[in-house]
């Protein structure tokens, strides 16, 4: 897995329509509106090939352990996943994906269930726009 993580004062994001790329694409629309966050930490999430639960769970401290760091001396309240196949050309299939992102999702949730966190719409074409902090963590990349 492959995660651009940046900390946000605002941030937006709206699906415009169906992802035609790969062709085997699946589409869940997780939102029916536009989506807008304020001071959140918000991940732009890729699955590749290979990527197992053992994978799944070291992405899962990673961006937990950001999002703490974060927490412990800036303002942050929310945290969105954003599917995001732009990070990498060695893609799992889209429906092993979907899931694998999921379950990320659900497992998140049930660690910290006081978090405000949204999952984006997957198969999708979006609009999207952020405003970034600039600290020493506020835009981090991570691989598992």
């Amino acid at each position: 897995m492959k995660a651009l993580i940046i900390h946000t004062k605002d941030f937006h994001i709206k699906s415009i329509k169906k992802s035609t790329r790969p062709n085997d694409i699946i589409s869940v629309l997780n939102h029916r509106k536009k989506i807008k966050l304020k001071f959140a930490v918000v991940v732009f999430i890729t699955v590749e090939k290979g990527d197992d639960d053992l994978g799944i769970k070291k992405m899962i401290s990673e961006l937990l352990g950001i999002y703490h760091q974060i927490k412990s001396s800036k303002k942050v309240i929310s945290m969105a996943i954003i599917p995001f196949a732009h990070l990498s050309r060695n893609l799992e299939n889209p429906k092993l994906a979907y899931k694998k992102i999921d379950i990320l999702f659900e497992r998140i949730q049930d660690i910290e269930p006081n978090i405000k966190i949204i999952l984006g719409d997957f198969g999708f074409n979006n609009e999207w726009g952020l405003e970034a902090y600039s600290h020493p963590i506020s835009c981090v990349f991570r691989e598992t």
